[in-house]
């Protein structure tokens, strides 16, 4: 099992990451997809000359999905092919590797 630690190896108020020399192989560490804090403010001006989307509740949620890591290792929604390997071979190929995802669709 994974020892979860913060950078300073300590366990903190924030949610902790496993050890890098825990982890099986570093390309299923999900990527990071939250602004950090310090470039919020960049974001949001750069964000304000961006087209708008009225998003339905439901797609709200998967963007929740994709920002918080579940979906790892996709960046972005499931292109055919991807969705077509996941039902075929349970998982992504990449690399002549069999990546497991779970992803459920909405009813």
């Amino acid at each position: 099992m994974a020892r979860l630690t913060d950078d300073a190896g300590e366990t903190s108020g924030k949610v902790p990451r496993p050890r890098q020399d825990d982890l099986v192989s570093s390309a299923f560490t999900p990527r990071e997809l939250f602004i950090k804090s310090t470039g919020v403010e960049l974001a949001k001006r750069e964000a304000g000359g961006l087209p708008k989307l009225s998003l339905t509740t439901i797609e709200l949620q998967w963007i929740q999905v994709l920002s918080e890591g579940w979906a790892s290792p996709l960046r972005g929604f499931m292109r055919e092919r991807e969705y077509l390997q996941c039902l075929f071979f349970g998982g992504l190929l990449q690399s002549e590797q069999i990546r497991e995802c779970e992803i459920g669709f909405p009813e």
